[in-house]
């Protein structure tokens, strides 16, 4: 900010930090007054937090319950479904960091005046948003590329699976791709405690990562379908089918992940250096709802492409429906048939007994 002294006690300053809008604001008494009008419609913004804060409660709805389906209800507990739970973790919390710039829009959208307070806190609302949208998006980049790696021995290298797949071996590599996130937003943390300059060029480095690792996941998913389509006329094992499902499954994720994401990035880089109303319009009524896409479509994706966790979805519909009425899908578990049965062996063995019982009663007579 450029500060200019005058006699009458009033500081003018062009107010560019975060927003880039150039406008004209004069402080007397901790009262800001912009010369122009306002950055958006309030009727915009409201619009804006009620939908954003529905998507982001329902992501975390889904995600919960994907996190509650694989503890409870998946049987076959593997190491996989460790980074399932992971992810579904950091999804949430992007959720919750991208839905943080609900409040600088509520309190700056339509506003024809501000105060200092509104200012500064929207402005580091704003900043906190970005470095912690980074930090968690980062970490599910680096869990989907773990994940692609695991299907890639699991094709390649099946004797080396069994020990790389070892669920210590998993909280290792989970912990170094949170850790990583972690270090990648230390840039960010102190871009935001020092200098709007070097916040812009950390902007522009840490998506390159979501590129690189996208990039790394297609060129082995490449390779692996290269290598099957090469064994396809001597026949695949149905575990070999599986892996490259499951390996088609990570790819997907990827892809969504990167399709989000570029869009809302580019935008936002965009805005940092170049001021336009159109641009700004189609970022407050579209692009600013695209990463919520990804953090709901995530856990439906390999929900529904992992057969253990669609037998663990179907397992807890039956637990709170049962069979469902008017369809003939039933969700029993082969346990609980099993008992069905036993119950209806023993009610047909003891009706014979009861029925005995009664013949051989004798009323006495007097």
């Amino acid at each position: 900010m450029d500060f200019k002294n005058e006699d009458n006690g009033t500081t003018d300053f062009n107010f560019t930090d975060y927003f880039k809008l150039n406008f004209n604001f004069s402080i007397d008494y901790y009262n800001f007054t912009p010369n122009a009008l306002a950055v958006e419609e309030f009727s915009s913004a409201v619009t804006f937090g009620i939908i954003a804060g529905l998507l982001c409660v329902c992501a975390i709805f889904i995600n919960i319950l994907s996190i509650i389906v694989i503890n409870r209800v998946v049987t076959n507990y593997s190491a996989i479904y460790v980074l399932f739970i992971n992810l579904s973790i950091a999804d949430m919390l992007c959720a919750l960091s991208t839905s943080l710039e609900i409040f600088p829009r509520l309190m700056i959208g339509g506003a024809t005046w501000y105060t200092l307070h509104h200012l500064t806190f929207s402005a580091h609302c704003h900043a906190v948003s970005v470095i912690l949208f980074a930090t968690f998006y980062c970490t599910s980049a680096s869990l989907l590329l773990i994940l692609a790696v695991l299907r890639y021995i699991a094709i390649s290298q099946p004797t080396l699976y069994a020990n790389v797949s070892k669920k210590w071996h998993m909280y290792g590599c989970i912990a170094l791709a949170w850790l990583a996130s972690l270090i990648i937003s230390l840039p960010g943390v102190a871009a935001f405690l020092h200098g709007q300059d070097v916040n812009i060029s950390w902007d522009q480095v840490w998506p390159c990562l979501l590129g690189i690792i996208y990039f790394i996941v297609i060129f082995l998913y490449i390779k692996v379908s290269i290598s099957l389509l090469r064994l396809s006329q001597m026949g695949r094992s149905t575990q070999l089918k599986e892996n490259h499902k499951a390996f088609a499954t990570s790819v997907i994720l990827m892809t969504t992940l990167i399709l989000t994401a570029v869009p809302y990035i580019t935008v936002k880089l965009i805005r940092y250096n170049y001021w336009s109303a159109t641009l700004q319009k189609l970022h407050n009524t579209f692009i600013c709802y695209i990463p919520y896409v990804n953090f709901i479509t995530n856990p439906i994706i390999y929900g529904w492409r992992t057969g253990e966790i669609k037998k663990g979805y179907a397992r807890l519909l039956k637990g709170c429906f049962g069979r469902l009425p008017g369809t003939t899908l039933d969700l029993s578990t082969p346990e609980t048939q099993y008992s069905k049965v036993n119950r209806r062996l023993d009610n047909q063995n003891a009706a014979p007994l009861i029925r005995c019982n009664t013949d051989t009663v004798q009323v006495p007579s007097y």
